[in-house]
């Protein structure tokens, strides 16, 4: 685990290349940047919080090249190679930044953005670091403004060993202090976020689920089970601290998970929730 509280070591360039893999994945999966969003127009500055390699925000500048995106995440070898991409982008007007959104604090002024987008963040972040997060997050947004979070809830699946695997993660997460439920079937994402959401102040909180099928014969049937190999591999530190099994018994069930692959009628979804909620509109006065 890195002195961060990410679960694996987040200047890993394994690390790196396996974020920039599933983020594509997951954009594509959950039908584009922001599925949710009929019309883009009416943003002009964005934050992407915990950005990793800086996947989504690239694929947002392509998708609108007029709006203003800012990225920000803990590690420096991410945000140095989200960097890199900018001078090749249609879209100049990003930016990436080093930050600990663990803090609850960001340096940006008030009403500085028109949407904050924030996905995958248990990876790091303890139930009692949301409520600041989610208040800061208000704080930075406009009247109208959009905040955005999407998490991992359960994968399921009709397979011994990917069952195994799905406990492995959601207990680590329940043992570390970032999963909300005591029970084995989710994150309990779907249950708290909500009422953070609204007791941060934001308004109009809606939901949309979707789930990237990676059974037998699924277009991300190989490439999610590398991707969940990989993920044990690199966080064999953690999980051995969260006391769920030995370094060898972790890299049998990485090793267990690749043997899998085009194995006949195995089902699998990994399954996420995407959460929006808005900063309430200013009410107009008129002074008399």
């Amino acid at each position: 685990m890195s002195q961060s509280g990410y679960f694996a070591d987040q200047e890993d360039m394994r690390e790196l290349v396996r974020l920039l893999k599933q983020g594509q994945m997951l954009t594509e999966t959950a039908g584009g940047v922001l599925p949710e969003q009929d019309d883009l127009r009416r943003f002009h500055d964005i934050l992407d919080l915990a950005c990793g390699p800086g996947e989504w925000v690239m694929a947002l500048s392509k998708a609108s090249p007029l709006l203003h995106i800012v990225g920000v995440d803990l590690s420096q070898r991410m945000i140095a190679y989200a960097q890199s991409l900018i001078p090749a982008a249609r879209n100049q007007d990003v930016q990436f930044q080093v930050a600990d959104l663990s803090q609850g604090q960001l340096a940006f002024p008030d009403e500085s953005f028109d949407l904050i987008n924030a996905r995958l963040l248990l990876g790091f972040m303890k139930q009692d670091r949301w409520p600041p997060l989610l208040s800061e997050c208000f704080r930075l947004l406009r009247p109208g403004g959009i905040m955005r979070t999407t998490e991992y809830l359960n994968i399921t699946s009709n397979d011994p060993i990917i069952q195994r695997s799905d406990w492995v993660a959601l207990e680590a997460w329940r043992r570390a202090g970032r999963a909300w439920t005591s029970g084995p079937e989710t994150t309990g994402f779907e249950e708290r976020m909500p009422a953070l959401l609204g007791a941060a102040g934001f308004v109009e909180i809606s939901s949309q689920g979707f789930g990237v099928n990676f059974g037998t014969g699924s277009p991300y049937h190989e490439f999610l089970l590398e991707n969940f190999a990989e993920a044990h591999r690199l966080s064999i530190k953690f999980l051995t601290q969260q006391n769920l099994g030995s370094e060898r018994e972790i890299e049998e069930l990485a090793h267990d998970l690749l043997a899998l692959k085009n194995k006949p009628s195995l089902t699998a979804s990994w399954n996420f929730l995407c959460l929006t909620g808005k900063s309430p509109e200013r009410k107009n006065s008129v002074e008399r």
